[in-house]
C-alpha cells in the first residue's frame, strides 16, 4: 500500500492510474447519460468532486477531462453535436446504445469484482 507524503497509508492513495482513468470514464459516462452536457459544465462537476479518495490526483483535471471526453467518443460510447449558444458554438455530448450498453457492462463487472475481492478480503 502506498503512504502519502506525510506517511499515512490508505486506500485514497493507493488508486493507480489505471483505477483513475477507469473511475473518470464511468463519471463522465454516467453524467452524460444522466443528462447532455459540454465539458466545461463536466470539469465543473469533476472539479466538485476531484478531492475526494476517487480522484487523489487533485483538482486539476482539466486535461483528463478531454482526453476521457476524446476517447469515448473515438470509442463510440458517446457523440458530440455543435449548437451555438449566444454567439459562442458549444459541443453537446449524449451517450449512445454502445455507450449504454458498455456502462450497464462496467457497472457489473465492478459489481461482481468487488463482491469477489470482499470475499477474499474477509476470509
Amino acid at each position: 500500500m502506498k503512504c502519502d507524503s506525510k506517511g499515512r497509508y490508505g486506500a485514497q492513495n493507493y488508486i493507480t492510474k489505471d483505477m483513475y482513468h477507469t473511475i473518470m470514464k464511468l463519471v463522465l459516462l454516467n453524467m452524460i447519460k444522466e443528462q447532455e452536457t459540454y465539458t466545461y459544465s463536466m470539469l465543473k462537476h469533476v472539479a466538485k468532486i476531484a478531492k475526494t479518495r476517487h480522484f487523489p490526483h487533485g483538482g486539476n483535471v482539466k486535461n483528463d477531462i478531454y482526453n476521457t471526453v476524446a476517447a469515448l467518443e473515438n470509442a463510440g460510447y458517446i457523440r458530440v453535436q455543435v449548437r451555438l449558444d449566444g454567439r459562442k458554438a458549444k459541443k453537446y455530448y449524449s451517450i449512445t446504445p454502445r455507450g449504454m450498453a458498455a456502462l450497464k457492462d462496467s457497472r457489473k463487472a465492478l459489481s461482481s469484482a468487488l463482491k469477489s475481492v470482499n470475499s477474499i478480503l474477509s476470509k
